[in-house]
């Protein structure tokens, strides 16, 4: 059993590792796997009823899955907003069209205006570095989505959808204790229920 030092050092290899994997992808190939995410993901989405759910806006190698919302209307759609570092994210809604800020943190996150309302999503769809068979997932390493769900989870239940590609499945994850797991995956080829 690793030390929570020990996860932390793990983790920072990991993502050093992934984010040199992820590197080598050329965009065209992100691009022309973002519409069987998109399919898979919007085939989750089909079977759960949601009055609010979270999207993001892809930063670097991310898949673009930010058409999807274009199959969603019913439920109302939000992106997060960072405020302060080491603290939960909240969630402002955003409608087609609407103009994006860059993030007072973050300048590469594009974030909805101020004047937007906050919303408490149902459902979080979150980008990912690597992830492995048990639901665990590696992001960038700011823990901003983990204090996120974890602050929502206290008040009800949120469905978390962690959004990769194939190559991003790794054997092992080490869990630290603030992490939270996903409740599905999705890549370009697979759907992973946990």
């Amino acid at each position: 059993m690793l030390s929570e030092p020990e996860i932390i050092e793990r983790k920072k290899e990991l993502r050093r590792e992934l984010k040199e994997k992820i590197s080598v992808v050329p965009n065209r190939e992100l691009i022309s796997k973002s519409p069987e995410i998109i399919a898979n993901l919007a085939s989750i989405l089909k079977g759960w009823e949601a009055q609010a759910i979270a999207l993001y806006k892809k930063i670097g190698f991310e898949p673009d899955i930010f058409p999807v919302v274009d199959l969603l209307p019913e439920p109302k759609i939000c992106l997060p907003v960072l405020l302060q570092k080491n603290t939960p994210m909240i969630f402002r809604e955003y409608k087609p069209g609407d103009v994006l800020e860059p993030g007072s943190l973050y300048n590469k996150v594009l974030q909805p205006s101020p004047a937007k309302p906050e919303i408490i999503p149902d459902i979080v769809i979150l980008p990912l570095l690597g992830f492995d068979e048990t639901g665990a997932r590696l992001g960038r390493g700011g823990g901003y989505y983990d204090r996120t769900l974890a602050h929502l989870r206290v008040h009800k239940t949120i469905l978390a959808i962690g959004i990769g590609l194939g190559i991003q499945k790794i054997p092992q994850i080490p869990k630290g204790r603030h992490d939270e797991k996903m409740d599905f995956i999705v890549t370009e080829s697979n759907i992973y229920k946990f």
